[in-house]
């Protein structure tokens, strides 16, 4: 078993440790870790689109953290946000274009 597959084993183990009972695929989830824990790409592994995105974090008592969450949750529902993307050329510039 190659080194990634093992890290992913081991994200998968991890995931469904701090989240017994949890419905999404164990491979459609992302480890982000801050200050979001995961993104869920749901219909990623069983389908060839994707159906829809979950941010997922697991409680915490820390307010600093919790204020940062309730911030994404304010630009998500106020729909600011934009979907970008960054090529790096060969001579290490990169180019950036929003959709």
């Amino acid at each position: 078993m190659g080194v990634h597959r093992k890290a992913r084993k081991r994200v998968v183990e991890i995931i469904d440790s701090a989240l017994p009972g949890y419905k999404y695929h164990p491979q459609d989830i992302k480890a982000v870790l801050q200050p979001i824990d995961y993104v869920v790409f749901c219909g990623m592994t069983e389908g060839d689109e994707i159906d829809k995105i979950v941010y997922l974090s697991v409680e915490t008592d820390n307010n600093s953290l919790k204020k940062f969450r309730r911030s994404i949750e304010r630009t998500i529902d106020g729909e600011s946000y934009s979907w970008n993307v960054a090529r790096v050329l060969y001579d290490g510039t990169v180019n950036y274009t929003e959709m």
